[in-house]
C-alpha cells in the first residue's frame, strides 16, 4: 500500500495508474530530483539510462507545516486536449496528498506566447517544437536556443521497487540554473550545488557534459543572461560555478539568443525586475512561503494554451 506522506509512492501510482501512451512521453520534473543526484549514494548508469536512489531514500509531501508540495510533469506533445487528458489523470489519483498537479506541454514556434509578467515570477523555461527533430529552450519571444532532442529522451528513477521517467541528469541541472527570471533561485542553491559537486565524483561524465556539451552551452547562455541582469552579490548564481561570464547589457543585446532586437531592452528590463522579485523574495522563509502559496501555486505551470 503506498505511504501517503511519501511523495515517492504518490507520484509513481499517479504515472502507472495512466495508460502507456501517456506515460511514453510524460517527464516528472522538479525537487525530489536534485537531492537524489546530490547523494553519495545514489548510482547512475549511463548507458542503461538509469538513476538509483539510496535505498532508504524518502521524500516528504511537506514542505513545511501545512505547505503541501505539488507535483510538475512534462509531457511532449503539443496537444493540448492529450496535456489536459494527462493532468486529469494524474489529478486524479493524487487528490488531495499534493497542493497541486501541473503538467507543461510543448509550445509552438509559431504561436503568438507573449511574456506575461506574473508568469515571468513564477516560469522561463519553456520548450518549443517546430518538428519532430527541432526543438528550442525560450524565454518567448525574447530569448531562445536551439536543443537536441537528446536533451528531452527518457531516463528512469528508480527509488526501490519504484520507477519514474525522468529528463537527463545534465537537463535537470542546467534546467534549475534557467527556470526563474533570475537564473538559479536562491532557494534551490544549496542542494543544487551538491548535485553538480556530487555528479563529479560519481557520473563525472555527466559532469563534464553539463560543462562542455554544446547542446547544453547554448542553453546556458540563457542563465547566463539571466544572471547577468541581476546585482552581483546575488549567492545563487549557477554561471560562476559553471565557468559563464558576466555580461554587459550590450553583450546581452548582440547575444544570438536574443531573437529580436525590437522592445528588448524593455522587455530585458521588465525581465530584470522580476528576477529581483523572485531573488528578494526566495531569500525570506515567510516571504517565500506566501509566494509558493500565491504565484506559484496560482500560476499556470508550462501554459500552452
Amino acid at each position: 500500500m503506498a505511504n501517503r506522506e511519501n511523495f515517492v509512492d504518490i507520484a509513481t501510482t499517479a504515472v502507472l495508474d495512466l495508460p502507456e501512451e501517456q506515460r511514453r512521453d510524460l517527464r516528472l520534473l522538479g525537487g525530489m530530483i536534485l537531492p537524489i543526484l546530490g547523494h553519495e549514494d545514489t548510482q547512475i548508469s549511463v548507458n542503461k539510462k538509469t538513476v538509483v536512489a539510496p535505498p532508504d531514500f524518502e521524500y516528504s509531501v511537506w514542505r513545511g507545516p501545512g505547505d503541501l508540495r505539488d507535483g510538475d510533469f512534462l509531457a511532449l506533445t503539443q496537444d493540448q486536449g492529450r496535456i489536459s487528458e494527462i493532468k486529469r489523470g494524474l489529478q486524479g489519483s493524487v487528490g488531495t496528498d499534493l497542493s497541486k498537479v501541473d503538467v507543461a506541454g510543448l509550445h509552438s514556434f509559431g504561436e503568438d506566447f507573449p511574456p506575461a509578467f506574473v508568469n515571468k515570477l513564477h516560469w522561463v523555461g519553456d520548450r518549443y517544437e517546430e518538428d519532430d527533430d527541432t526543438f528550442a529552450k525560450a524565454l518567448f519571444p525574447l530569448v531562445a536556443r536551439g536543443i537536441s532532442k537528446a536533451t528531452l529522451e527518457r531516463w528512469t528513477l528508480q527509488v526501490g521497487k519504484d520507477e519514474l521517467p525522468i529528463l537527463p541528469p545534465a537537463t535537470t541541472i542546467v534546467d534549475y540554473t534557467h527556470r526563474k527570471p533570475g537564473g538559479l533561485n536562491p532557494k534551490d542553491r544549496e542542494k543544487w550545488l551538491r548535485a553538480v559537486h556530487n555528479l563529479d565524483q560519481i557520473a563525472p561524465e555527466i559532469a563534464s557534459q553539463i560543462r562542455d556539451d554544446e547542446d547544453y552551452r547554448k542553453q546556458t547562455e540563457i542563465t547566463r543572461i539571466l544572471e547577468s541582469l541581476q546585482p552581483k552579490f546575488w549567492k545563487a548564481s549557477a554561471s560562476r560555478e559553471l565557468g559563464l561570464s558576466q555580461m554587459s547589457m550590450d553583450e546581452i543585446m548582440r547575444s544570438p539568443a536574443v531573437l529580436s532586437q525590437r522592445g528588448a531592452h524593455f522587455n530585458l528590463k521588465l525581465l530584470q525586475a522580476a528576477g529581483g522579485i523572485v531573488n528578494l523574495v526566495s531569500g525570506n522563509k515567510k516571504l517565500l512561503s506566501l509566494y509558493q502559496r500565491g504565484v506559484e501555486n496560482n500560476t499556470d505551470f508550462g501554459k500552452t494554451g
